[in-house]
Order: structure tokens, then sequence, then C-alpha cells
């Protein structure tokens, strides 16, 4: 017997807008009870959790991820056997022509008729910047541009039978802005380097397939090399997929798209349902081929520049202060970094690294506190 998982209109009475289906917690092929979750679907900013009205194994999924549906439609179709055909035609909820919301040009213009539906792409664009600006600070920038050497471009693209617009000049140009000021983009972090980082071969600095390709060159070498998940980031992993209680975050609220640092690993919210937290420990580049450019601007020999080097990778701190007295160095490190989690995590291990990369037998790591003078 084929059971219809009717959405009820009690588990979300006189819900504006409608809702929308988040995930399918049960796969198709997955045997559910009655009340086992089934799916979760967010309705007025909040996300909740329907459950299966029937037991039995779920044969269809009729509503996709991030689809909205109305009291009285059929989200998924159950059966006690795997084996019973499903009716041909099976009642779906995917959006009708009433469903679409419209664009009221008269807001704008003095255009008369109808208002005009959105398609499919123009309503996905709109329900990401609505919830973006739901969960995302949002600010403008205008800019005048001449965009006279842009219509040439163009116009000798098309002339070579390739196609290019405007937004897509406008894009690449913000790209390259970005990649120039570092400080302008979200990815910005006063404790990041930028210009160019200090590796010791051998030592998982870098991704095992930059690596090998660094090795044994000198000064001046450049290249390009890709290479596959196994030489870069690695397959994704579920044991770095963790689920927590959202009373560990700050005030108690998680989002999604947050980004966490924990034990010196960083990790994203993924999903938020109830006062549960899923954070994704994975490189955001796992499973993926990646390519890399490179130049060796140059390789250090004394004992000081490789101190400051491997201080510079593990704490983010350039130009550290250090004196070398013979075989043993002293490097003085700034007051406070004592709350800084690389160092806490990395100090033992940079210790070590610096004492196997040169001659020295002992590096010291001497916090000053000076006595602040008093203006008379």
């Amino acid at each position: 017997m084929i059971t219809q998982v009717v959405f009820d209109s009690g588990a979300s009475a006189g819900a504006t807008p409608r809702p929308a289906l988040v995930e399918w917690l049960a796969g198709e092929g997955r045997e559910v009870a009655a009340d086992d979750p089934l799916c979760t679907y967010e309705i007025d900013k909040a996300v909740a959790i329907y459950h299966a009205p029937a037991g039995g194994i779920v044969r269809r999924h009729l509503v996709p991820p991030g689809a909205r549906f109305a009291p009285g439609d059929v989200l998924a179709l159950l059966s006690g056997d795997p084996a019973e055909p499903l009716p041909e035609a099976s009642p779906s909820p995917l959006p009708v022509e009433k469903d679409l919301r419209v664009f009221d040009w008269s807001e704008i213009d003095n255009r008369e008729g109808e208002p005009e539906p959105l398609g499919v792409m123009r309503r996905a664009i709109a329900d990401r910047m609505a919830m973006s600006k739901r969960h995302i600070p949002c600010f403008y920038l205008t800019a005048t541009a001449d965009m006279t050497g842009c219509y040439a471009l163009r116009n000798a693209l098309k002339r070579a039978g390739k196609r290019a617009t405007f937004n897509d000049m406008a894009i690449k140009a913000s790209a390259l802005a970005l990649a120039a000021n570092p400080r302008a983009a979200d990815a910005y972090t006063p404790q990041g380097l930028y210009g160019g980082d200090v590796v010791v071969i051998g030592y998982g600095h870098t991704i095992a397939g930059l690596d090998k390709e660094l090795e044994g060159k000198d000064a001046g070498a450049e290249g390009e090399v890709t290479m596959g998940p196994e030489d870069a980031f690695g397959m994704p992993r579920e044991d770095l997929i963790q689920s927590v209680s959202t009373s560990k975050f700050k005030d108690g609220k998680a989002q999604v798209g947050m980004v966490i640092e924990s034990e010196g690993r960083q990790g994203v919210v993924t999903k938020v349902i109830g006062r549960r937290a899923t954070i994704d420990f994975n490189s955001p580049l796992a499973g993926k081929s990646v390519t890399y450019s490179y130049k060796i601007e140059a390789v250090l020999e004394t004992a000081e520049d490789k101190i400051k080097g491997l201080f510079a990778l593990y704490t983010g701190i350039q130009d550290a202060d250090v004196k070398i007295n013979g075989d043993v160095a002293d490097v003085e490190i700034p007051t406070g970094i004592t709350f800084n989690q690389r160092w806490l995590f990395g100090k033992g291990k940079l210790a070590n690294e610096i004492l196997d990369n040169t001659d020295l037998k002992e590096i010291r790591f001497v916090e000053s506190v000076k006595k602040e003078e008093k203006a008379e």
C-alpha cells in the first residue's frame, strides 16, 4: 500500500510565506517508523522538522530541497513493499503559475497590464538575496566607471565569435581588485600573512603535491602544478563533521555559514536544527583537484632568517626580535601572545623545527613586560 506524506496545515497554521523544504533527513530507500524525522522545512525564518505520519520505506521524494509547498501538498511516497509499483503520475507540489511571486512594474514606471511572473532563475535569485539580507550585514558601494574600453573589448570579442557581458567584466575587475587588496575582502584576517609564506619542505607546511613540486628547486624558480584530492586536501571525512549544542555558541545562537575555530581547527556551520548545530571541519577544498601557481622568492640560509620565517608562519607575527649568542637563540615574544591559539598549539612544534633546521642547540622564547613611563 502506497502512503502519501501530506503536509498538514496545522503544522504551520497561518504561515506566510509558504514553507520551503530545507533537507531530506530520510533518503529514498530508507525505512522509517511513524514519527521518525522525515525532513526539515523553513517557515518564517525558523527551521522545523516534519515527521513521518506512518512507517514504511521512503520510495520517492516529491519536493526537492529549496522548493516551496502548501498545506495539502504531497511531500513524499511511502510503502511497506519496496517492489510495489508507484503511480505513474505522482502528485507533485512543484511551483505552478499561481505560486510565482510577481513584479509590479507600476512601482517604478507607468507600464500598463498584468504583473509579470518571475521565472525560475529570477525567483531563485530573489530568494537568495532576501535570505542574505536576513543573515549577512549588507552595505552598498556606487562607483562611476569609464566603459569606453569595455565597449571596444566586447566588440572585439564579438567579432572573434566570443561573448562577454559588461557584468562579466565587472565581476572580473572586482575579483582582481580584491586579490590585489586583501584587506577589502572578507577573507582578510589581521593575523594572516600576505606576500608569501615560509615553508620547510617535508614538514607538512603545505599540501603534499606542492611539497613534492617545490623539493630541490632554487630561488627564482616558478611554475604551475595541478593535483588531485589525494595530493591536495584529501577526501571529505565523516569524523570531521560534528554535531554540537547551540549553547556552546555566543548567546546560544548559531547560524549557517558561521566560521568556528576550535582547538586550532577551523570549521563552518552547515546546518542548524532546533538546538543542535552541525559543524564541518573538512577543508572547503576537500575532494577537489586544485591548481597552484608558485614562485620561490628566496631560500633562507641564516638561522635568524629561518627563525623569523617560521615564527611568522606559526603565529602570523612578522619581523620577530631575534638575538643569537653562539648556539642559543632568544626570541622575544609580544605580551599577550599566550592567548593566541596558533601559538598555544604550535609552540612546541615551532621550537623543534627551528632546532632541526639550524645548528642551534637551544631556543628560548622570552616575554618581557616593561614599565610604562608616566607623564608628569
